[in-house]
């Protein structure tokens, strides 16, 4: 039950950022990233596609589109070997970067495949968030520690 208070907290201060600060769902990202890489693919992807479907639902965009590229970034991020250290800063802003490209190209794809409009991959100052991944994935692990005690990595 502390899971999920903790994962439905997250997620509405995720929502909350997102809603101030149109970048918001670029640090919603993270999170998924950071979910994936210290608690697993499923983990990764349930987060990705509840944090996806709300962002196309507040968004206003086709419902689905976000939900399967985010889910995807998570599964993927879960599937890093673990003889990677996920406490390494440069392996996180790699990962972080590497999931951003990938989800801007299948969110971009998706979009133009079934809704025909959008663009195909829109590169803006985002890209620089994701750059401060370290930092960012330090504050995650204190939130986690914060309501866990521990955080152990699980792939």
């Amino acid at each position: 039950m502390r899971k999920v208070i903790f994962y439905c907290l997250s997620l509405l201060i995720i929502l909350i950022l997102g809603f101030i600060n149109s970048q918001g769902m670029v640090i919603g990202l993270l999170f998924i990233v950071f979910t994936g890489l210290y608690r697993g693919s499923s983990s990764g992807a349930t987060i990705g596609f509840i944090l996806g479907f709300c962002n196309d639902f507040f968004a206003g965009s086709a419902i689905g589109i976000d939900s399967f590229s985010y889910a995807t970034i998570g599964f993927c991020a879960g599937l890093m070997p673990a003889r990677f250290d996920e406490n390494n800063p440069l392996l996180q802003t790699a990962v972080s970067i590497v999931c951003f490209i990938l989800a801007e190209i299948l969110g971009g794809a998706l979009e133009l495949l079934f809704v025909s409009a959008g663009t195909f991959f829109s590169f803006d100052y985002s890209i620089l968030i994701v750059l401060f991944a370290a930092p960012i994935f330090f504050v995650f692990k204190k939130w986690w520690i914060f309501w866990f005690k521990e955080l152990v990595a699980i792939r």
